[in-house]
């Protein structure tokens, strides 16, 4: 006899998450990693994470590549979002205690990020430009599942397909991959063709569906046969398939 499990009501969705904003008002960021870049020719390759940034209203993502731990670096990827998607009125992110079960590799990382002088370093970095930097409780990740199912989406998939390749090819590698991650549609697809077409992330973005370049398909190829930026795309084209 199979036990069946009660199932529990959803509570209300938090103002924050159905509240009409520019995207990206109210953003949780989070990392992934480590994915591996090559600093040069025949050169070791290194640790580099991954930066994501989540919309909590139009589950919008975005992608920065962080290719050090220092505090620094964080500042550096928070500069770069804003720059491209503009100041959020409030950043969440996790609380220190979320990460005692963390993996080894992600370890180093962490320490860093749970340091006093990293929180300082950026709570002025936020209250300088006007943001509002938020905790989720201490030992509740559930409370950020919004910008860990991004997190699941990117990085599942995406660590499966990937070999080290240098900061450039890595750098487009991410960035085609937010593209991909903000094509899905918010809703569910219907199969009457009378329906009207659901709307993705990207609409909100930019008005429309975002466009990449197309590329030849590179999915049955042997990597050992493509050129460099070939096997990037076949990368990409891997991710997308899975």
């Amino acid at each position: 006899m199979r036990l069946t499990l009660i199932q529990q009501f959803m509570a209300d969705l938090p103002a924050s998450r159905v509240t009409a904003a520019r995207p990206f008002s109210t953003t949780g960021v989070d990392y992934f990693g480590p994915v591996y870049v090559r600093p040069g020719y025949r050169r070791t390759a290194v640790k580099t994470y991954v930066s994501v940034f989540d919309c909590f209203m139009m589950k919008a993502t975005h992608l920065v590549l962080v290719t050090d731990l220092p505090t620094a670096r964080f500042i550096q990827a928070l500069r770069r979002f804003t720059s491209r998607r503009g100041k959020c009125i409030t950043l969440w992110s996790d609380n220190g205690s979320n990460f005692v079960g963390a993996k080894n590799q992600m370890r180093e990382l962490l320490k860093i990020l749970n340091t006093k002088e990293h929180h300082q370093k950026v709570a002025k970095e936020c209250a300088d430009n006007g943001m509002q930097w938020m905790f989720i409780p201490p030992g509740a990740p559930h409370f950020g599942g919004l910008w860990k199912a991004a997190v699941r989406s990117a990085k599942k998939h995406l660590l499966k397909v990937l070999a080290p390749v240098s900061y450039e090819d890595m750098t487009t590698l991410v960035t085609q991959v937010e593209c991909c991650l903000n094509s899905w549609p918010l809703t569910q697809l219907s199969d009457d063709p009378d329906d009207l077409r659901p709307l993705p992330p990207d609409h909100f973005l930019v008005g429309s569906a975002l466009q990449s370049i197309p590329s030849a398909d590179y999915t049955d190829s042997a990597h050992g046969r493509l050129k460099t930026w070939e096997a990037v795309q076949k990368r990409l084209q891997d991710f997308w398939r899975r």
